[in-house]
Order: C-alpha cells, then sequence, then structure tokens
C-alpha cells in the first residue's frame, strides 16, 4: 500500500474578490473594555459582515475573523448552479455599505480594502497574491475609517463579465452610487450617500445621519490630545459635511458638524 506521505496534494490559485476588514481603536477597546463587551462587539461585526448561508452555500464565500481583523473571500468563477453573471462587485459593495452603517449605530468603525487578485485555501489556511494586496491596500493606503475599493478592480468590471450583472455601462453606474473618489484620489465605499435608497422615509435617513453627526462629535472631543486617532475624526468630519452639505438648507444646517 502507498504511504500517505507519498502523495500529491494538487493546490492551485483561482481568482477571488477580497474584503480585508479591520476594526478601528480594538486595541484600546482591549485596554478599556471588559472581556465580555469585546464579545459583544465581535458578535455584532460578525452578524454586520459576515456572509449570509445562501451566499456561503451558493457563492463559495469563506469568512475568517481573529481578533480585529476579517476575511471574505469570493470567487470570481461561480458556481454552475448559479445564473451567470451575478454581479459580485456590486453585491459585495452594498453588503459593505449595510455592514458600516449597522456597526455606527454601534460605535464600531471599519477600515478595509476591496480587490481581486489569486488565491487558495489549503489546510484551512488562505494565502495568495490577492490577499497580500488587499492587506497592501488596507495598510497603506486606507489610513482613515473607511473601505478602500481597488481601481484594478473596477477596470476589471469592465473585462471581465463574471463580475457584472448588466453589460458594463450600466454596472458601472450602479457601482458608482456605492462609492466615492476621495481627495487623495482614492475610491472607497460612500456608505452614507449610498445608504440613503435603503431607507424607507427621510426622516429615517436624517436620523440615521444625526447619528453619525454625534459619533463624530464625541470622538473629536475625546481624542483631542490623540493627533493619530483624532485625525480619523477630522477625515469622517470631512466626509460627513461633504454629505449633507448637499441637502436642502434646512436640513443640511441642522446636520453639519
Amino acid at each position: 500500500m502507498e504511504s500517505p506521505n507519498n502523495l500529491v496534494k494538487i493546490v492551485s490559485y483561482s481568482l477571488h474578490l477580497v474584503t480585508y476588514l479591520d476594526i478601528l481603536g480594538f486595541r484600546e477597546l482591549i485596554k478599556h473594555k471588559s472581556a465580555g463587551s469585546i464579545s459583544k462587539m465581535i458578535r455584532l461585526v460578525r452578524e454586520a459582515a459576515a456572509p449570509d448561508s445562501e451566499d456561503k452555500k451558493d457563492l463559495k464565500q469563506e469568512f475568517e475573523h481573529f481578533s480585529d481583523l476579517i476575511i471574505i473571500t469570493t470567487p470570481v468563477y461561480t458556481p454552475e448552479n448559479i445564473t451567470f453573471p451575478v454581479g459580485l462587485v456590486f453585491a459585495e459593495l452594498l453588503k459593505l455599505v449595510i455592514a458600516q452603517v449597522r456597526l455606527i449605530d454601534e460605535g464600531i468603525l471599519l477600515r478595509g480594502a476591496l480587490t481581486i487578485g489569486n488565491l487558495v485555501k489549503s489546510y484551512n489556511v488562505i494565502y495568495g497574491p490577492g490577499l497580500i494586496a488587499a492587506y497592501k491596500l488596507e495598510h497603506d493606503d486606507a489610513v482613515f475609517p473607511r473601505i478602500v475599493v481597488d481601481k484594478a478592480l473596477l477596470k476589471q468590471v469592465k473585462t471581465n463579465p463574471a463580475l457584472r450583472h448588466h453589460d458594463y455601462r450600466s454596472e458601472i453606474k450602479e457601482i458608482r452610487n456605492l462609492i466615492r473618489r476621495d481627495g487623495d484620489g482614492l475610491f472607497f465605499v460612500d456608505y452614507l450617500r449610498a445608504i440613503e435608497s435603503e431607507f424607507r422615509e427621510n426622516d429615517l435617513y436624517f436620523a440615521f445621519l444625526d447619528r453619525h453627526r454625534e459619533l463624530v462629535k464625541k470622538g473629536l472631543g475625546k481624542f483631542v490630545s490623540n493627533k493619530r486617532i483624532r485625525r480619523k475624526y477630522v477625515w469622517l468630519k470631512k466626509y460627513h459635511n461633504s454629505t449633507v452639505s448637499s441637502f436642502p438648507k434646512d436640513v443640511g444646517k441642522s446636520l453639519v458638524i
């Protein structure tokens, strides 16, 4: 009988969407919060960010969560039991919009990146150039409480039909409703603007913006002497105010920071 040690496991990369998320301020929370409070926060993050059961089954999404780090991977080439194409990029962006909004209501901020690249999972370990690219985007470029969207991914929406649900022009128009170009030229998930269509009533949307406003004000006041953390809230203030500045004066004035 051939020894199991002589058997060769064939492992190869395949193309994936990669979402790489970091819970901001986690180290500070560990210092000052109880284990029970941290446990509740982790549960809330998992509920907001983890793929639902249908996506895990149909799209074969993988969800990894360690400490303050979350990795969600989605194979680009869809399984046979899914109608092709399925608009993977738009679907992932919308989930990130909703996840950020849900967590902001709990006082939790995310930073991260969404990109595309080759990955493999072997012996329960995910690795590959796609994961390295996502890490670099999150670590080097995201900086603020924003989820950066890789320009290389947006380019592939045009060339790879597996990433679209419509023709390219229609698809990129829908995608642009969920993202915004920042002052440094990077695209990020524009949850403040994109979430408006998810609220059935304007009053509910404005109430959320008011809660967001209070979160930012609290952070600006709390971290006056901590420049590293405070600059993140300064960015949030700018993002918030640029969003509400387009509202009618009687509404926007009451929401500005």
